[in-house]
């Protein structure tokens, strides 16, 4: 058992320190990174062929820019250990669509539609991951990723108890609960 503890703390030392810094527009090419790669973390992560939503609101501009930024950098389907991630773009207007997901990607700054995410998001046990810190400081978003001043896992314990996600305890220890 301390093997696996110390091998899970290793890997996710290596996970939040070895990333090249490089930004794809304004969704940054390294917090993205990070984020798909504590995906892996979740009591029990993605196998096969996994769509990941990607949550945005087409009259929103920037949210409609992050939404295509975030399904450039899948791409076709992005491979983790074992799992192929993607993209659906899924419009705010939408979000009947998360059920039968289990990640979402929300792009921008939805303030206005939250509330209505988060309530999707909870009800679909759907882990939610922003691009702003603001959303999982508000506890209305599972988790975020900050790279200034340095690189941060940010998860509401609110949000993740809430919406039924559940991390591994190694990753635990290396995150900021909110």
């Amino acid at each position: 058992m301390r093997v696996r503890l110390f091998v899970g703390l290793i890997s996710v030392a290596a996970l939040l320190t070895g990333i090249v810094d490089q930004s794809f527009g304004q969704v940054e090419s390294r917090s993205f990174k990070v984020a798909v790669r504590t995906l892996r973390f979740v009591a029990e992560p993605p196998k096969g062929q996994t769509e990941v939503a990607i949550v945005f609101a087409p009259s929103d501009p920037q949210s409609k820019r992050e939404a295509e930024e975030i399904q450039a950098l899948l791409g076709e389907g992005l491979s983790i250990r074992g799992a192929t991630l993607v993209p659906v773009l899924v419009p705010v207007d939408r979000l009947e669509a998360l059920e039968g997901r289990r990640f979402a990607f929300i792009a921008g700054d939805l303030g206005e539609y939250q509330d209505a995410i988060f309530a999707a998001t909870r009800k679909h046990g759907v882990l939610s991951i922003a691009t702003r810190a603001e959303c999982v400081e508000e506890g209305r978003c599972v988790m975020a990723v900050t790279t200034h001043p340095r690189v941060e896992v940010l998860v509401s314990r609110s949000a993740s108890v809430a919406s039924s996600i559940e991390f591994a305890t190694a990753f635990r220890m290396l995150i900021r609960e909110l």
